[in-house]
């Protein structure tokens, strides 16, 4: 089983990092296969539009999306975290998503018939903000999860961490942190 995660934040040690570590060292501590993006790090540019991805298997872009679509297609469980920025994932996240329009299954008009070019996957979102009520951004959340729905992936998780204003804030979210190294377990009886 192999769990691929995409860190958003441009903070390499950040609250994100932090709580997304947690995860994987669960995983890691039942055998599971761990491999580890920050986005902030690698060149990915913006979806062109052109629809290339159509009537092909990829994408026309060639930069480090290529490495990222090998890998999701190889993982069982896709970890997608980021910090809210301006009621948002942050802007490499929002790229990153973009570009999994390759990777969509369109099959017609109608979104019944959509799916994924990659097979089945699990996800679990992850997000951290520094507003402590963490309902806040429920609605963009579910605008997340719904177009992650598009490619029929299983969202198991969204877990949403508030209050994390200084790089290090999550450390006292221990609910969440013990949540988040628990949900890395117990992906081995999700198989």
């Amino acid at each position: 089983m192999k769990l691929v995660a995409f860190m958003g934040s441009p903070r390499k040690n950040g609250n994100t990092s932090e709580i997304t570590h947690e995860v994987i060292k669960g995983a890691e501590s039942v055998g599971i296969e761990t491999e580890i993006y920050n986005l902030n790090q690698l060149n990915i540019k913006g979806c062109q539009g052109c629809m290339y991805c159509r009537t092909h298997d990829l994408c026309v872009l060639k930069d480090d999306m290529e490495k990222i679509y090998a890998s999701i297609k190889e993982a069982d469980v896709l970890v997608i975290a980021s910090p809210i920025y301006m009621w948002q994932v942050t802007g490499q996240v929002k790229i990153f998503l973009d570009r999994l329009f390759a990777i969509l299954s369109t099959n017609g008009d109608n979104y019944e018939h959509y799916g994924s070019k990659v097979g089945n996957k699990q996800v679990i979102m992850i997000y951290t903000q520094g507003q402590p009520a963490e309902q806040v951004f429920q609605n963009y959340i579910e605008y997340n999860q719904n177009m992650l729905h598009l490619f029929k992936w299983d969202i198991i998780s969204n877990i949403v961490s508030g209050g994390n204003s200084s790089p290090s804030d999550i450390l006292k979210d221990t609910k969440n942190m013990k949540l988040a190294f628990d949900l890395g377990v117990s992906l081995i009886n999700k198989k």
